[in-house]
C-alpha cells in the first residue's frame, strides 16, 4: 500500500511538471501572438483610421495641389498627437510630396509601393527603432487624387490601369496602444512567471523526491525509536511501600541521551538512577541504552553494596565500547529502609539534593557527590562510595543538567538556586506534584525558549515509619 501510494505520488509530480511546461509554452505563445500579432494589427487599422481621416480633410478642403499637403499633415498630427509620429505622402515613383513629424528619417514608400501595386498586400508595414522607442510604419494607399497643374520632370508616369497614384506613410507608436492590450500583456507575463515558478517547483519536488521519502522514513524511525525509549524508561519501574517517586524525562529532539531507573535490588534495597550521556539525539540514545542494559546486567549480580565496583566496571565497559568523545555521567543509589541509609556513587554528575526539613520549619540540603569522574574517558579512573543517613521525609532529587542549565531568552540560566527554592515552597505536598510544580517553574522562565538538552527530573521521597499513603 505505501508503495502504492509512493507510486502515485510520483505520477502526480510528474503530471505537475507537465501541466506547468505546456503553460509556460501556451503563455509564451499568446504573448509573442499579443505583441506581435494583435498590436501590430490594431496600430495598422490605427493608422488606416489616421489616413481615412487625411482623405475627409482633404475632400472636405478640396486640395489641388500638393503644396497644401503640408498644412493638412501638421493640422491632422497636433490632432493625434501621441498617436502619429510623422506621416509622409509620396507619389508612385517614391518621391515625398509633403511630410510632418519625423523629418530625415528614411522612407519605405518606395519599398512598399511594389508590392501594392501588385495588389499582394493591402498595406506594409515595417517596425522602426527611434530615439523616442519603437514606431511601425504603415504604407497605405493615399485614395485622394491631387491634380497638379504642373507635373514634375525627371519621373514617370503611373502604369496604364494602375489604381494607385500615391501612397502614405504613416508612423504610430507602438506604446499607443498599451491601455488596450497593457493589462492582457501583464496577465500574460504574470502566466508565464506563474508557469515557470510550477515548473521548477515541481521539478524540485521530483528530484527531491527521493530525499524527502528517505527524510519521512528516517522520521518514522525515530518516532518509533522514541516509543520504544519511553517504554523502556517507564515499562519496568514498580511501586514500593518504603519509597514515594516521580520521573520525567523530556527530550530536545525526537530521542535524547537521558535515562532513569527505579528498581529492586537482590537485597531488597531499592535502586535510583540517572544518567546524562553527552551530545544529544539518536546517538546519544543509543549509548543510553546500552548503559541502562548494563546497570540492570551489574544489578543483578550486585547485592547492594558495592557501588564502587559496579562504578568501575561501568567505566571500562564505556571505555571499551566507545570513542573518547562519547562518555555518560551516572548516579546510582540503594536506599535500604532497614537501617535508613542511602549508598551511592556519583560518576560526574551533578550532586543530586537530598532536602531535610526541621522541626522549627528550616531546610537543610546534602549534596551528594562522593563518586569519580564521567564514564568512558578515563579506563583507570577510581570511584568512591558515599553513604547518608537518611529520615523520614527526606526529599531526594536527582536532574540532568538539562534542567539546571535551560536558558530563557535573556540567556539566563534556571539554575540550582531556583530548583531549591521551587522544591522548599512545596515541600508539603506529593512528590508527582513536587515534580509538576518543578517542570511548570522551568517552563515558565524558559517561555518561548525551546530546550538545548534534555531535562530529566527524578523526585523521591523517603518513608520511614510505614507504607506511603
Amino acid at each position: 500500500m505505501k508503495v502504492k501510494r509512493i507510486q502515485w505520488f510520483r505520477v502526480v509530480l510528474g503530471i505537475g511538471v507537465l501541466l506547468g511546461a505546456a503553460l509556460l509554452v501556451e503563455s509564451s505563445f499568446t504573448y509573442r501572438y499579443v505583441t506581435r500579432h494583435l498590436v501590430r494589427d490594431h496600430l495598422t487599422w490605427q493608422a488606416g483610421q489616421h489616413l481615412a481621416l487625411l482623405e475627409t480633410r482633404a475632400r472636405w478642403l478640396n486640395l489641388k495641389t500638393d503644396d497644401q499637403l503640408p498644412n493638412l499633415l501638421a493640422e491632422v498630427g497636433e490632432e493625434r498627437a501621441g498617436q502619429i509620429v510623422w506621416v509622409r505622402i509620396s507619389d508612385v515613383h517614391g518621391r515625398v510630396l509633403a511630410e510632418t513629424g519625423r523629418a530625415g528619417i528614411p522612407s519605405i514608400a518606395h519599398e512598399a509601393i511594389r508590392v501594392l501595386e501588385e495588389g499582394r498586400a493591402h498595406s506594409v508595414s515595417v517596425v522602426r527603432a527611434t530615439s523616442d522607442g519603437e514606431v511601425l510604419v504603415v504604407v497605405l494607399p493615399f485614395r485622394f487624387h491631387l491634380r497638379d497643374p504642373q507635373p514634375r520632370m525627371g519621373g514617370r508616369s503611373t502604369e496604364p490601369g494602375s489604381q494607385l497614384s500615391n501612397v502614405a506613410e504613416i508612423a504610430v507608436a507602438m506604446r499607443a496602444p498599451d491601455d488596450l492590450f497593457g493589462a492582457l500583456r501583464n496577465n500574460l507575463a504574470i502566466s508565464m512567471v506563474s508557469a515557470l515558478a510550477l515548473l521548477v517547483a515541481m521539478t524540485l519536488a521530483f528530484s527531491g523526491l527521493p530525499g524527502y521519502l528517505r527524510g519521512r522514513e528516517l522520521e518514522q524511525q525515530l518516532d518509533l525509536a522514541r516509543e520504544v525509549q519511553q517504554r523502556l524508561l517507564t515499562g519496568q519501574l514498580s511501586a514500593f511501600a518504603q519509597l514515594e517517586f516521580a520521573t520525567t524525562c523530556l527530550p530536545a529532539h525526537q530521542v535524547g541521551g537521558d535515562y532513569y531507573d527505579v528498581f529492586a535490588a537482590r537485597s531488597g534495597q531499592v535502586a535510583l538512577v540517572l544518567g546524562d550521556v553527552s551530545g544529544k539525539g539518536l546517538p546519544a540514545s543509543l549509548l543510553m541504552a546500552h548503559l541502562h542494559g548494563a546497570v540492570r546486567s551489574i544489578a543483578a549480580f550486585d547485592e547492594g553494596g558495592h557501588l564502587s565496583i559496579a562504578a568501575h566496571q561501568l567505566n571500562s565497559l564505556m571505555c571499551e565500547v566507545t570513542s573518547r568523545e562519547r562518555f555518560a555521567s551516572l548516579f546510582w543509589a540503594y536506599y535500604d529502609r532497614s537501617e535508613g541509609r542511602l549508598s551511592y556513587v556519583n560518576a560526574g554528575h551533578l550532586a543530586p539534593m537530598l532536602l531535610r526539613r526541621h522541626a522549627d520549619g528550616g531546610f537543610l540540603c546534602h549534596r551528594l557527590e562522593e563518586g569519580g569522574p564521567v564514564l568512558g574517558l578515563l579506563p583507570q579512573a577510581v570511584f568512591g562510595q558515599g553513604q547518608i543517613v537518611v529520615s523520614d521525609q527526606d526529599l531526594v532529587v536527582i536532574y540532568s543538567d538539562g534542567l539546571s542549565e535551560a536558558s530563557n531568552s535573556f540567556h539566563e540560566e534556571f539554575g540550582e538556586d531556583r530548583l531549591r527554592a521551587v522544591l522548599e515552597t512545596n515541600w508539603h505536598r506529593p512528590v508527582r506534584e513536587i515534580q509538576r510544580a518543578v517542570l511548570d517553574e522551568v517552563t515558565n522562565f524558559v517561555g518561548t525558549e525551546d530546550l538545548h538538552d534534555d531535562l530529566t527530573l527524578l523526585v523521591a521521597r523517603i518513608h520511614l515509619d510505614g507504607p506511603q499513603n
